[in-house]
């Protein structure tokens, strides 16, 4: 009689652990959101060359969030761990200026790319354009 209440002790215990580890694996699936998104591209000269040390910005559109990376040496930035939602973007290089995309939609799950030329105009830098945003 003992050796079954031990028995049924350990496996209460085992399931526990296993709730707990799935949770602490799945953890949008416990609380009933979708699972985070993620925001990458490359920041270049109108000439093709990498620009690094851009200034990427994420902000919320709904909510009290911000984001930030910054282009490594081959221009290319990525943010991961995005909320889906609705947010403003922003890149500023030194010596180029800034540009903001005012509205990227960042669905759950999913990688969406956008990238950044930024200009030269009449041998003097100017401030970058904003190239097609895609899934």
């Amino acid at each position: 009689m003992n050796a079954n209440r031990n028995y049924k002790r350990t496996h209460s215990n085992v399931a526990r652990f296993l709730v707990l580890a799935l949770c602490l694996v799945f953890p949008e699936r416990q609380q009933g959101l979708s699972p985070a998104a993620a925001i990458e591209g490359v920041a270049s000269t109108d000439g093709g060359a990498p620009l690094p040390g851009v200034r990427i910005a994420l902000d919320s559109l709904t909510r009290p969030l911000h984001l930030e990376a910054q282009t490594n040496m081959t221009g290319h930035y990525t943010i991961d761990n995005v909320p889906p939602g609705a947010y403003s973007l922003s890149a500023e290089a030194k010596g180029f200026g800034c540009t903001i995309v005012p509205k990227v939609v960042i669905e759950g799950g999913k990688r969406l790319k956008q990238d950044f030329e930024f200009l030269h105009s009449r041998g003097k830098l100017g401030c970058p354009t904003v190239s097609k945003t895609s899934a």
